[in-house]
């Protein structure tokens, strides 16, 4: 289990918090106790709320052999969900921004699987069986779809 700290998250809590009234931190009737309690308790709620708890499976079939998929992949793919959940809840995104930005994700892992493939064949004792492993792996992904 744990709590995805994702760009989503961060505003649904802001949104959240905004919303709140503050009101209670001045009324002096209260305590200085009985607000902070107060307090942590509105914090503790709009962040469970924004990050809700997630379980994660680690699959034995992909392990560790994506190694073209990077942190700068990681990253825009974050953000392409993030620009997704605006455009679709709060239409806030542009069909247009959020299409580019898409392609461009597209183009980056393009890229980077070709870029991957390229340092396997330069590094392999043997090149030409290596581009005929990794085209006939993608020629069995198709045969099954």
């Amino acid at each position: 289990m744990y709590r995805a700290v994702t760009q989503r998250g961060l505003f649904m809590l802001h949104s959240r918090l905004s919303d709140i009234s503050w009101d209670f931190i001045t009324v002096d009737s209260t305590s200085g106790e009985q607000k902070f309690s107060h307090f942590m308790d509105i914090l503790q709620e709009a962040y469970t709320y924004s990050f809700p708890k997630k379980t994660y499976v680690v699959r034995s079939d992909q392990g560790n052999n994506i190694s073209w998929f990077n942190t700068e992949l990681r990253a825009m793919r974050e953000h392409l969900r993030f620009l997704r959940e605006l455009k679709g809840q709060y239409g806030f995104v542009s069909d247009q921004y959020y299409k580019n930005y898409k392609n461009l994700y597209r183009n980056k892992i393009r890229k980077a699987k070709i870029y991957a493939n390229d340092n396997l064949v330069k590094s392999s004792s043997n090149p030409a069986k290596t581009v005929s492993d990794i085209i006939n792996k993608k020629r069995d992904k198709c045969l099954q779809l």
